[in-house]
């Protein structure tokens, strides 16, 4: 995109960066099938990891919210139903 109008009608230039295969970090050397293998497999099992620590922290906030809520509507039959027998 070499130019863009803007609201105002101006024209706005743009500068798109291309980045080549050739530019990325990838390492040179020849690579092993099983140590590719091995990399692939472990950044897998970290992944899995990290994803079932944050899945496990938001299933504890969400257990713990609902019971807050049960309790607080527990509380409030409680004191209605004592306040009933009262009268």
């Amino acid at each position: 995109m070499k130019s863009k109008r803007s609201q105002s009608g101006k024209s706005k230039s743009k500068t798109i960066t291309v980045v080549k295969p050739s530019a990325l970090s990838v390492s040179k050397r020849p690579v092993a099938p099983t140590a590719l293998l091995h990399d692939v497999r472990s950044l897998i099992l970290t992944t899995r990891q990290t994803v079932a620590t944050a899945v496990n922290a938001t299933m504890t906030q969400l257990y713990w919210r609902i019971g807050q809520r049960i309790q607080k509507i527990s509380s409030t039959i409680s004191e209605q139903t004592t306040e009933r027998r009262l009268l």
